[in-house]
Order: C-alpha cells, then sequence, then structure tokens
C-alpha cells in the first residue's frame, strides 16, 4: 500500500482504482481519496477540484451510470465515447410536448395543416405568374431576354470624385 500523503490526489484516486481492480462510482472515488489523503472538505472544494481532474485527465475513461476506470485496463473502443453514448430514454425522459415535436393527435387537425399548405402553395404560385406576366414572349412563347436601358446618366463622376477625395484626405491627416 502506498504512502498516500506522498502522492498528489490524482495519483492516489489512481491507486486506489488499481486496488479496486475495476470501475467505481466517481463519488465514492473522491471520497476514498479524500479519506486516503487525511482532508476534511467540508465546503467540498477538494473534492470538486478532485472531481474535474479525473474528468479531464487523459489517464481515466467514463464507463457509463457515473462510473470511471482507468484507461489502460479498458479496450480501445472504450475511449473514444462520450458521456451522450451511455444516456437512455430513461435518462433522458423525453416528453413530446417539451421537446416542441409536432404530432396530428387527430385527422381534423392533419386536415387542417394540409389546407394551410396548399392555400401557401396557391400564392407561390400567383406570385410566378405575376412575374411571368411582365416578361416578353416571342411568337414560340418563350421568354426574350430583356436588354435594360443604360441607367449611366445617373451616375455623377465629379460627385464620387469629391467623395474619394475627401476619404483619402481623412486618412492622410492621421
Amino acid at each position: 500500500m502506498p504512502n498516500y500523503q506522498e502522492l498528489s490526489m490524482l495519483d492516489t484516486a489512481i491507486s486506489i482504482l488499481e486496488n479496486n481492480n475495476g470501475k467505481m462510482n466517481i463519488h465514492d472515488l473522491t471520497q476514498k481519496t479524500l479519506e486516503a489523503k487525511g482532508i476534511e472538505d467540508k465546503d467540498n472544494e477538494y473534492k470538486t477540484q478532485l472531481y474535474l481532474d479525473i474528468t479531464t485527465s487523459a489517464r481515466f475513461v467514463y464507463m457509463g451510470e457515473e462510473e470511471w476506470d482507468l484507461k489502460d485496463r479498458q479496450p480501445l473502443a472504450m475511449y473514444d465515447k462520450d458521456g451522450s453514448e451511455f444516456n437512455t430514454a430513461e435518462d433522458l425522459d423525453l416528453d413530446k410536448e417539451e421537446d416542441n415535436i409536432l404530432t396530428f393527435d387527430d385527422e381534423e387537425e392533419k386536415e387542417e395543416d394540409e389546407d394551410y399548405d396548399d392555400y401557401e402553395d396557391e400564392d407561390e404560385d400567383d406570385e410566378e405568374e405575376d412575374e411571368d406576366d411582365d416578361l416578353e414572349r416571342d411568337d414560340n412563347g418563350d421568354i426574350l431576354e430583356r436588354y435594360h436601358e443604360d441607367d449611366s446618366d445617373d451616375f455623377d463622376e465629379d460627385k464620387y470624385n469629391d467623395y474619394m477625395d475627401d476619404f483619402e484626405d481623412m486618412y492622410d491627416d492621421n
């Protein structure tokens, strides 16, 4: 049995797990580690720090149900699992209403929803028809390309240059 007083808390936890020959509940492991070190922890400061050290250490692996073990005793497949791998439907306590999952309790609601979808589709069709009405077509009904009038008369080059000069002056002053 090693002298736990000479070891760090994390090394003490490792030694306790090695002597246990299997996985342990994280709360039991932290409690036994503190007891082995002779640390009184009324405010749970040491226990919290040890918990964080274990869960973030590369030496430990989560086994599910709040149990941890040493990585070197577990198969490589356990290394890649995160906590979500061990959740069950009972653990998650899924409730369809809370998760905002849309379900149809009766056929009437489903029909109302389908009617609404049909109404939306009609609006989209009307918009497309309106856009098509504005297009020019040739004798075969094909859409002709539009050539817009040259709007270059609206561009005032002198005004643009004045703006750019002011912009450059703003940075030249610094």
